[in-house]
Protein backbone atom coordinates (compact mmCIF):
# COMPACT_ATOMS: atom_id res chain seq x y z
CA UNK A 1 0.00 0.00 0.00
CA UNK A 2 1.35 3.52 -0.74
CA UNK A 3 2.08 6.25 1.32
CA UNK A 4 -1.42 8.48 0.34
CA UNK A 5 -3.83 5.27 1.10
CA UNK A 6 -1.91 4.81 4.57
CA UNK A 7 -2.06 8.09 5.43
CA UNK A 8 -5.93 8.47 3.70
CA UNK A 9 -6.89 5.17 5.65
CA UNK A 10 -5.14 6.69 9.04
CA UNK A 11 -7.18 9.75 8.29
CA UNK A 12 -10.34 8.37 7.99
CA UNK A 13 -9.86 6.50 11.65
CA UNK A 14 -9.15 9.27 13.52
CA UNK A 15 -12.06 10.87 11.80
CA UNK A 16 -14.49 8.37 12.27
CA UNK A 17 -13.67 8.40 16.14
CA UNK A 18 -13.94 12.02 16.15
CA UNK A 19 -16.92 12.22 14.70
CA UNK A 20 -19.19 12.62 17.15
CA UNK A 21 -18.05 15.60 18.07
CA UNK A 22 -20.12 18.22 16.41
CA UNK A 23 -17.45 20.88 15.88
CA UNK A 24 -15.39 18.50 14.19
CA UNK A 25 -15.91 19.25 10.20
CA UNK A 26 -13.60 17.96 7.57
CA UNK A 27 -13.22 16.65 3.58
CA UNK A 28 -10.76 13.82 2.78
CA UNK A 29 -10.38 13.63 -1.13
CA UNK A 30 -8.06 11.00 -2.51
CA UNK A 31 -7.80 10.83 -6.30
CA UNK A 32 -4.89 8.26 -8.22
CA UNK A 33 -4.71 9.32 -12.11
CA UNK A 34 -3.73 7.14 -14.43
CA UNK A 35 -2.22 8.42 -17.81
CA UNK A 36 -1.64 7.67 -21.49
CA UNK A 37 0.14 9.96 -22.90
CA UNK A 38 2.48 9.78 -21.29
CA UNK A 39 2.18 6.99 -19.44
CA UNK A 40 1.53 8.20 -15.75
CA UNK A 41 0.67 7.08 -12.06
CA UNK A 42 0.55 9.31 -9.56
CA UNK A 43 -2.30 9.76 -6.58
CA UNK A 44 -3.28 13.06 -4.57
CA UNK A 45 -4.62 13.22 -1.44
CA UNK A 46 -6.32 16.57 -0.41
CA UNK A 47 -7.26 17.09 3.51
CA UNK A 48 -9.41 19.67 5.02
CA UNK A 49 -10.13 19.56 8.63
CA UNK A 50 -12.15 22.81 10.80
CA UNK A 51 -12.65 22.35 14.29
CA UNK A 52 -14.84 25.23 16.38
CA UNK A 53 -14.76 26.26 19.66
CA UNK A 54 -16.73 29.11 21.27
CA UNK A 55 -16.87 31.10 17.90
CA UNK A 56 -13.40 30.48 16.74
CA UNK A 57 -12.49 28.24 13.76
CA UNK A 58 -9.40 26.48 13.96
CA UNK A 59 -7.91 24.73 9.82
CA UNK A 60 -5.92 22.25 8.90
CA UNK A 61 -5.25 21.99 5.15
CA UNK A 62 -2.92 19.65 3.78
CA UNK A 63 -1.96 18.09 0.51
CA UNK A 64 0.54 15.09 -0.97
CA UNK A 65 1.14 14.62 -4.27
CA UNK A 66 2.76 10.58 -4.46
CA UNK A 67 5.05 10.35 -1.99
CA UNK A 68 5.67 14.38 -1.65
CA UNK A 69 4.30 16.47 1.01
CA UNK A 70 3.70 19.28 -0.77
CA UNK A 71 1.63 21.84 0.96
CA UNK A 72 0.72 21.93 4.36
CA UNK A 73 -1.69 25.16 6.36
CA UNK A 74 -2.79 25.98 9.55
CA UNK A 75 -5.47 28.66 9.97
CA UNK A 76 -7.61 29.98 12.39
CA UNK A 77 -10.82 32.51 11.95
CA UNK A 78 -12.45 34.36 15.09
CA UNK A 79 -14.12 37.10 16.44
CA UNK A 80 -13.35 39.23 19.95
CA UNK A 81 -16.34 42.00 20.81
CA UNK A 82 -15.23 44.30 17.78
CA UNK A 83 -12.67 42.74 16.71
CA UNK A 84 -12.46 39.94 13.69
CA UNK A 85 -9.26 38.34 12.97
CA UNK A 86 -7.79 35.89 10.56
CA UNK A 87 -4.19 33.86 10.53
CA UNK A 88 -2.68 31.75 8.18
CA UNK A 89 0.65 29.45 8.57
CA UNK A 90 1.51 28.15 5.42
CA UNK A 91 4.27 25.48 5.08
CA UNK A 92 5.84 23.77 1.87
CA UNK A 93 7.25 20.53 2.88
CA UNK A 94 8.60 19.99 -0.86
CA UNK A 95 9.61 23.06 -2.50
CA UNK A 96 9.75 22.71 -6.01
CA UNK A 97 12.42 24.90 -8.31
CA UNK A 98 14.07 26.18 -6.06
CA UNK A 99 17.97 25.16 -4.73
CA UNK A 100 16.37 23.65 -1.55
CA UNK A 101 13.49 21.04 -2.52
CA UNK A 102 12.85 20.38 1.53
CA UNK A 103 11.28 24.09 1.86
CA UNK A 104 9.27 24.20 5.40
CA UNK A 105 7.72 27.59 6.65
CA UNK A 106 6.44 29.70 3.81
CA UNK A 107 4.20 32.71 4.30
CA UNK A 108 2.15 33.89 7.52
CA UNK A 109 0.02 36.07 6.74
CA UNK A 110 -2.82 38.05 9.31
CA UNK A 111 -5.89 40.01 9.34
CA UNK A 112 -7.41 42.34 11.77
CA UNK A 113 -10.21 44.64 11.62
CA UNK A 114 -11.84 46.31 13.91
CA UNK A 115 -15.15 48.05 13.92
CA UNK A 116 -16.69 51.11 16.62
CA UNK A 117 -19.15 53.62 15.55
CA UNK A 118 -18.93 53.46 11.91
CA UNK A 119 -15.33 53.37 11.81
CA UNK A 120 -13.38 50.05 10.15
CA UNK A 121 -9.88 49.98 10.98
CA UNK A 122 -7.41 47.17 9.31
CA UNK A 123 -3.75 45.87 9.62
CA UNK A 124 -2.89 43.08 7.65
CA UNK A 125 0.61 41.60 8.56
CA UNK A 126 2.52 39.94 6.13
CA UNK A 127 5.50 37.20 6.50
CA UNK A 128 7.39 35.33 3.97
CA UNK A 129 10.39 33.09 3.98
CA UNK A 130 10.80 32.43 0.69
CA UNK A 131 8.50 34.67 -2.18
CA UNK A 132 8.97 38.46 -2.62
CA UNK A 133 7.74 41.13 -5.13
CA UNK A 134 9.55 43.63 -6.15
CA UNK A 135 8.85 43.99 -9.99
CA UNK A 136 9.43 40.35 -10.32
CA UNK A 137 8.68 37.85 -8.82
CA UNK A 138 11.76 36.21 -6.96
CA UNK A 139 12.06 33.56 -5.18
CA UNK A 140 14.62 33.01 -2.19
CA UNK A 141 14.28 30.75 -0.01
CA UNK A 142 15.87 31.17 3.57
CA UNK A 143 15.18 34.61 3.74
CA UNK A 144 12.88 36.45 5.39
CA UNK A 145 10.60 39.33 4.85
CA UNK A 146 8.06 41.56 6.88
CA UNK A 147 5.43 43.61 5.04
CA UNK A 148 2.42 45.54 6.54
CA UNK A 149 -0.73 47.35 5.27
CA UNK A 150 -3.09 49.47 7.70
CA UNK A 151 -6.51 51.40 6.85
CA UNK A 152 -9.63 51.92 7.22
CA UNK A 153 -13.32 52.77 5.93
CA UNK A 154 -16.28 54.81 6.91
CA UNK A 155 -19.28 56.48 5.75
CA UNK A 156 -20.41 59.77 6.62
CA UNK A 157 -23.80 60.76 5.63
CA UNK A 158 -23.74 60.22 1.83
CA UNK A 159 -19.51 60.47 1.75
CA UNK A 160 -17.44 57.18 1.97
CA UNK A 161 -14.12 57.31 2.43
CA UNK A 162 -11.05 54.96 2.12
CA UNK A 163 -7.83 54.71 3.18
CA UNK A 164 -4.84 52.77 3.07
CA UNK A 165 -0.96 53.19 3.51
CA UNK A 166 1.69 50.49 2.93
CA UNK A 167 5.53 49.25 4.25
CA UNK A 168 7.22 47.05 2.16
CA UNK A 169 4.31 46.03 0.03
CA UNK A 170 3.91 47.83 -3.07
CA UNK A 171 0.36 48.50 -5.75
CA UNK A 172 1.44 48.61 -8.68
CA UNK A 173 -0.10 50.61 -11.71
CA UNK A 174 -1.25 47.69 -13.91
CA UNK A 175 -3.23 46.69 -10.90
CA UNK A 176 -6.70 46.97 -12.98
CA UNK A 177 -7.98 49.51 -10.55
CA UNK A 178 -7.23 51.34 -7.29
CA UNK A 179 -6.74 48.97 -4.50
CA UNK A 180 -9.28 51.62 -1.98
CA UNK A 181 -11.46 51.18 -4.97
CA UNK A 182 -11.81 47.54 -4.83
CA UNK A 183 -12.58 47.68 -1.28
CA UNK A 184 -15.56 50.24 -2.41
CA UNK A 185 -16.99 48.29 -5.59
CA UNK A 186 -16.35 44.43 -4.44
CA UNK A 187 -15.89 44.88 -0.39
CA UNK A 188 -12.82 44.43 1.78
CA UNK A 189 -13.63 41.00 2.53
CA UNK A 190 -13.57 39.75 -1.25
CA UNK A 191 -10.17 41.37 -1.54
CA UNK A 192 -8.74 39.89 1.25
CA UNK A 193 -10.00 36.51 0.81
CA UNK A 194 -8.17 36.26 -2.41
CA UNK A 195 -4.73 37.57 -1.13
CA UNK A 196 -4.13 36.54 2.22
CA UNK A 197 -3.20 32.86 0.69
CA UNK A 198 -6.49 31.14 2.48
CA UNK A 199 -7.06 27.49 0.99
CA UNK A 200 -9.42 27.93 -2.46
CA UNK A 201 -11.03 24.90 -3.92
CA UNK A 202 -11.58 25.06 -7.33
CA UNK A 203 -13.04 22.10 -9.73
CA UNK A 204 -11.85 20.76 -13.16
CA UNK A 205 -14.50 18.13 -13.59
CA UNK A 206 -14.64 17.25 -9.72
CA UNK A 207 -10.87 17.22 -10.13
CA UNK A 208 -9.91 19.59 -6.97
CA UNK A 209 -7.72 22.70 -8.00
CA UNK A 210 -5.25 23.58 -5.11
CA UNK A 211 -5.14 26.97 -4.62
CA UNK A 212 -3.27 27.32 -1.30
CA UNK A 213 0.07 28.15 -2.56
CA UNK A 214 1.66 31.17 -1.81
CA UNK A 215 -0.01 34.88 -1.56
CA UNK A 216 -0.12 36.97 -4.57
CA UNK A 217 2.27 39.71 -4.92
CA UNK A 218 -0.15 42.48 -3.68
CA UNK A 219 -0.03 40.28 0.01
CA UNK A 220 4.11 39.66 -0.26
CA UNK A 221 6.84 41.61 1.24
CA UNK A 222 8.67 43.83 -1.52
CA UNK A 223 12.31 43.04 0.26
CA UNK A 224 13.93 40.70 2.16
CA UNK A 225 14.67 41.82 5.97
CA UNK A 226 12.68 42.82 9.51
CA UNK A 227 12.67 46.83 8.62
CA UNK A 228 9.23 48.43 6.84
CA UNK A 229 9.92 51.06 4.66
CA UNK A 230 6.80 53.21 3.78
CA UNK A 231 6.01 52.47 -0.02
CA UNK A 232 2.89 54.19 -0.38
CA UNK A 233 -0.46 55.50 0.57
CA UNK A 234 -4.52 55.96 -0.80
CA UNK A 235 -7.25 57.87 -0.20
CA UNK A 236 -10.73 57.34 -1.73
CA UNK A 237 -14.08 59.33 -1.96
CA UNK A 238 -17.41 58.33 -3.31
CA UNK A 239 -20.13 60.55 -2.96
CA UNK A 240 -22.48 61.65 -4.79
CA UNK A 241 -23.61 65.22 -6.26
CA UNK A 242 -26.73 65.51 -8.40
CA UNK A 243 -27.44 63.13 -10.29
CA UNK A 244 -24.10 61.63 -10.32
CA UNK A 245 -21.98 59.08 -8.71
CA UNK A 246 -18.06 60.77 -7.83
CA UNK A 247 -15.07 59.50 -6.44
CA UNK A 248 -11.72 60.77 -6.26
CA UNK A 249 -8.50 59.18 -6.03
CA UNK A 250 -4.99 59.87 -4.85
CA UNK A 251 -2.05 58.27 -4.43
CA UNK A 252 1.13 58.61 -2.68
CA UNK A 253 4.51 57.12 -3.67
CA UNK A 254 7.40 56.83 -1.50
CA UNK A 255 9.64 57.05 -4.95
CA UNK A 256 7.84 60.04 -6.60
CA UNK A 257 5.85 61.28 -3.51
CA UNK A 258 2.87 62.36 -5.38
CA UNK A 259 2.13 59.88 -7.91
CA UNK A 260 -1.61 60.69 -9.28
CA UNK A 261 -4.90 62.33 -8.36
CA UNK A 262 -8.20 61.01 -10.23
CA UNK A 263 -11.20 61.90 -10.81
CA UNK A 264 -14.59 59.27 -11.77
CA UNK A 265 -17.92 59.74 -12.41
CA UNK A 266 -20.43 56.93 -13.22
CA UNK A 267 -23.46 54.99 -14.08
CA UNK A 268 -25.11 57.41 -16.19
CA UNK A 269 -27.85 57.28 -17.83
CA UNK A 270 -27.86 58.34 -21.47
CA UNK A 271 -31.51 57.99 -22.06
CA UNK A 272 -31.04 55.28 -24.52
CA UNK A 273 -31.95 51.88 -22.23
CA UNK A 274 -29.62 49.83 -23.75
CA UNK A 275 -26.48 52.13 -23.21
CA UNK A 276 -24.90 53.63 -20.14
CA UNK A 277 -21.63 55.85 -19.15
CA UNK A 278 -20.23 53.41 -16.86
CA UNK A 279 -17.64 55.65 -15.73
CA UNK A 280 -15.62 58.70 -17.25
CA UNK A 281 -11.88 59.42 -15.38
CA UNK A 282 -9.96 62.17 -15.71
CA UNK A 283 -6.67 61.41 -14.07
CA UNK A 284 -3.47 63.85 -13.48
CA UNK A 285 -0.62 61.87 -12.82
CA UNK A 286 3.50 63.39 -12.67
CA UNK A 287 4.18 63.32 -16.42
CA UNK A 288 0.62 63.01 -18.22
CA UNK A 289 -2.80 63.44 -17.94
CA UNK A 290 -5.47 60.68 -18.88
CA UNK A 291 -9.15 60.80 -19.71
CA UNK A 292 -11.20 57.06 -20.46
CA UNK A 293 -14.38 56.71 -20.81
CA UNK A 294 -16.55 53.20 -20.91
CA UNK A 295 -19.92 52.16 -21.52
CA UNK A 296 -21.78 49.44 -20.01
CA UNK A 297 -24.32 47.29 -22.33
CA UNK A 298 -27.57 46.78 -20.95
CA UNK A 299 -28.95 43.46 -21.85
CA UNK A 300 -32.88 41.95 -20.43
CA UNK A 301 -32.41 38.35 -19.03
CA UNK A 302 -33.19 35.44 -21.18
CA UNK A 303 -35.03 31.93 -19.76
CA UNK A 304 -32.38 29.35 -21.07
CA UNK A 305 -30.06 31.13 -23.69
CA UNK A 306 -27.83 33.71 -23.02
CA UNK A 307 -25.87 35.76 -25.21
CA UNK A 308 -22.70 37.63 -24.30
CA UNK A 309 -22.30 40.93 -26.14
CA UNK A 310 -19.63 43.36 -26.18
CA UNK A 311 -19.60 46.47 -27.29
CA UNK A 312 -16.97 47.42 -30.29
CA UNK A 313 -14.90 51.00 -29.35
CA UNK A 314 -12.77 52.66 -31.62
CA UNK A 315 -11.30 55.28 -29.58
CA UNK A 316 -11.80 56.75 -26.13
CA UNK A 317 -15.61 58.00 -26.52
CA UNK A 318 -16.47 56.41 -29.58
CA UNK A 319 -18.48 52.88 -30.09
CA UNK A 320 -18.95 51.14 -33.26
CA UNK A 321 -21.25 48.73 -32.57
CA UNK A 322 -22.11 45.58 -30.64
CA UNK A 323 -20.63 42.01 -31.22
CA UNK A 324 -22.38 38.37 -29.84
CA UNK A 325 -19.17 37.12 -28.57
CA UNK A 326 -20.88 33.40 -26.72
CA UNK A 327 -23.97 31.91 -26.37
CA UNK A 328 -25.22 29.54 -23.76
CA UNK A 329 -27.89 27.13 -23.58
CA UNK A 330 -29.27 25.26 -20.33
CA UNK A 331 -32.61 23.12 -20.42
CA UNK A 332 -33.87 20.56 -18.48
CA UNK A 333 -35.15 18.07 -20.85
CA UNK A 334 -36.37 15.96 -17.80
CA UNK A 335 -36.30 15.29 -14.09
CA UNK A 336 -32.79 15.75 -13.45
CA UNK A 337 -31.67 15.66 -16.25
CA UNK A 338 -29.63 19.26 -18.17
CA UNK A 339 -28.89 19.68 -21.72
CA UNK A 340 -25.94 21.96 -22.03
CA UNK A 341 -24.32 23.67 -25.42
CA UNK A 342 -22.35 26.72 -25.70
CA UNK A 343 -20.42 28.33 -28.62
CA UNK A 344 -17.84 31.16 -29.00
CA UNK A 345 -17.27 33.25 -31.50
CA UNK A 346 -13.86 34.49 -30.38
CA UNK A 347 -10.99 33.33 -29.44
CA UNK A 348 -9.65 36.09 -27.81
CA UNK A 349 -10.60 37.85 -24.43
CA UNK A 350 -13.35 40.85 -24.36
CA UNK A 351 -14.32 43.34 -21.92
CA UNK A 352 -17.38 44.75 -21.03
CA UNK A 353 -16.96 47.99 -18.49
CA UNK A 354 -19.86 47.24 -15.85
CA UNK A 355 -20.02 50.28 -13.23
CA UNK A 356 -16.58 50.59 -11.84
CA UNK A 357 -15.41 46.68 -12.41
CA UNK A 358 -12.99 46.02 -15.69
CA UNK A 359 -14.57 42.61 -16.55
CA UNK A 360 -12.69 40.90 -18.58
CA UNK A 361 -14.27 37.57 -20.04
CA UNK A 362 -12.11 34.41 -20.75
CA UNK A 363 -13.84 31.79 -22.28
CA UNK A 364 -15.08 28.27 -20.92
CA UNK A 365 -14.56 26.74 -17.61
CA UNK A 366 -14.82 22.49 -17.50
CA UNK A 367 -18.22 23.30 -16.47
CA UNK A 368 -19.86 24.99 -19.70
CA UNK A 369 -19.76 28.49 -17.85
CA UNK A 370 -17.99 31.71 -19.24
CA UNK A 371 -17.52 34.23 -15.82
CA UNK A 372 -16.19 37.14 -16.36
CA UNK A 373 -13.09 38.62 -14.35
CA UNK A 374 -14.84 39.77 -10.82
CA UNK A 375 -16.40 36.12 -10.15
CA UNK A 376 -12.59 34.59 -11.24
CA UNK A 377 -11.08 37.36 -9.18
CA UNK A 378 -7.16 36.96 -8.89
CA UNK A 379 -5.35 34.14 -9.47
CA UNK A 380 -6.20 32.08 -6.73
CA UNK A 381 -10.30 32.10 -6.51
CA UNK A 382 -11.05 31.20 -9.73
CA UNK A 383 -13.58 28.24 -10.34
CA UNK A 384 -13.16 25.92 -13.25
CA UNK A 385 -10.15 25.26 -15.19
CA UNK A 386 -10.49 27.34 -18.57
CA UNK A 387 -10.51 25.48 -22.01
CA UNK A 388 -9.58 29.16 -24.06
CA UNK A 389 -9.28 26.91 -27.48
CA UNK A 390 -12.19 25.70 -27.54
CA UNK A 391 -15.60 27.13 -29.57
CA UNK A 392 -17.91 24.93 -28.72
CA UNK A 393 -19.64 22.34 -26.31
CA UNK A 394 -22.85 20.10 -25.52
CA UNK A 395 -23.19 18.58 -22.75
CA UNK A 396 -25.64 15.90 -20.36
CA UNK A 397 -25.46 16.40 -16.62
CA UNK A 398 -27.53 13.64 -14.86
CA UNK A 399 -28.47 13.83 -11.35
CA UNK A 400 -30.60 11.41 -9.09
CA UNK A 401 -30.33 9.18 -6.48
CA UNK A 402 -28.07 6.22 -5.08
CA UNK A 403 -28.06 3.56 -2.27
CA UNK A 404 -27.51 4.44 1.40
CA UNK A 405 -28.92 7.65 1.44
CA UNK A 406 -26.56 9.07 -1.35
CA UNK A 407 -26.71 10.83 -4.90
CA UNK A 408 -25.75 9.42 -8.26
CA UNK A 409 -25.04 12.05 -10.77
CA UNK A 410 -23.30 11.61 -14.50
CA UNK A 411 -22.07 13.62 -16.83
CA UNK A 412 -21.27 13.43 -20.65
CA UNK A 413 -19.21 16.87 -22.21
CA UNK A 414 -17.76 17.21 -25.73
CA UNK A 415 -15.90 19.75 -26.55
CA UNK A 416 -15.30 20.94 -30.62
CA UNK A 417 -12.06 22.70 -31.75
CA UNK A 418 -13.19 24.54 -35.15
CA UNK A 419 -9.44 25.79 -36.02
CA UNK A 420 -8.30 22.35 -36.41
CA UNK A 421 -8.55 20.57 -39.67
CA UNK A 422 -9.30 16.01 -40.08
CA UNK A 423 -11.49 15.61 -37.12
CA UNK A 424 -15.04 14.73 -37.36
CA UNK A 425 -17.24 17.67 -36.68
CA UNK A 426 -14.16 19.44 -35.09
CA UNK A 427 -14.36 17.17 -32.03
CA UNK A 428 -11.72 17.72 -29.76
CA UNK A 429 -12.42 15.74 -26.55
CA UNK A 430 -14.76 14.03 -24.60
CA UNK A 431 -14.77 13.80 -20.73
CA UNK A 432 -17.30 11.37 -19.01
CA UNK A 433 -17.69 11.12 -15.45
CA UNK A 434 -19.76 9.48 -12.77
CA UNK A 435 -20.29 10.50 -8.87
CA UNK A 436 -21.95 7.52 -7.11
CA UNK A 437 -22.70 8.31 -3.15
CA UNK A 438 -22.43 5.18 -0.93
CA UNK A 439 -24.12 6.81 2.18
CA UNK A 440 -24.57 10.17 3.19
CA UNK A 441 -21.09 11.51 3.36
CA UNK A 442 -18.73 9.14 1.27
CA UNK A 443 -18.72 9.63 -2.41
CA UNK A 444 -16.99 7.31 -5.08
CA UNK A 445 -15.78 9.17 -8.30
CA UNK A 446 -14.35 8.18 -11.88
CA UNK A 447 -13.64 10.67 -14.68
CA UNK A 448 -12.71 8.88 -18.13
CA UNK A 449 -10.98 11.54 -20.46
CA UNK A 450 -10.57 10.61 -24.56
CA UNK A 451 -9.21 12.97 -27.44
CA UNK A 452 -8.13 12.50 -31.09
CA UNK A 453 -5.68 9.56 -29.90
CA UNK A 454 -8.13 7.42 -27.80
CA UNK A 455 -8.17 7.18 -24.38
CA UNK A 456 -5.68 9.81 -22.99
CA UNK A 457 -6.31 8.98 -18.91
CA UNK A 458 -8.58 8.43 -16.68
CA UNK A 459 -8.88 8.87 -12.51
CA UNK A 460 -10.67 7.45 -9.40
CA UNK A 461 -11.25 8.75 -6.45
CA UNK A 462 -12.83 8.57 -3.24
CA UNK A 463 -14.71 11.78 -1.03
CA UNK A 464 -15.29 11.70 2.40
CA UNK A 465 -16.77 14.52 4.60
CA UNK A 466 -18.32 14.65 7.74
Amino acid sequence: MSRVSLVLVALLIVAGLAGSASELSGRLYSITYFGNDPLQIYEQLFTDVEYSLSGWTLGAHSMIVGSQFTHLTFDVEGSLGPLDAYSIAMFRPYLMGTASEDGTFAAWNSVATFSLGGVNLYAITLVSNYAYFDGSMEWAPGETGVGLRLGGWSTVGSVQAFVETRFNVQNYVYLPLPTTLFYWSLGFEVFVAAHRGVVEWGDSYGWPLWHMTTPSRYMMPQTTGCTLPWRGAEVFLAFPVACLDVALYAKLDSLMGFDRMEAFIGDVDLGLGWLDLGYALVGVMTNHKRVDVAFSLNVADTACVKPFFALEELGASTVDGISLKALTLEYEVGPGVLLKAGEKFTDTNWVNFVTWTEQYWNGWTTWGEIEPYDANLWLYAWDGDFLPSYEEYIAIEIDGDACCGGSLDAFVYAWFDTDQTGALMDWAETVVGIRAGIGSNTTLLLNVYLDEGGLRGFFVGAEFVW
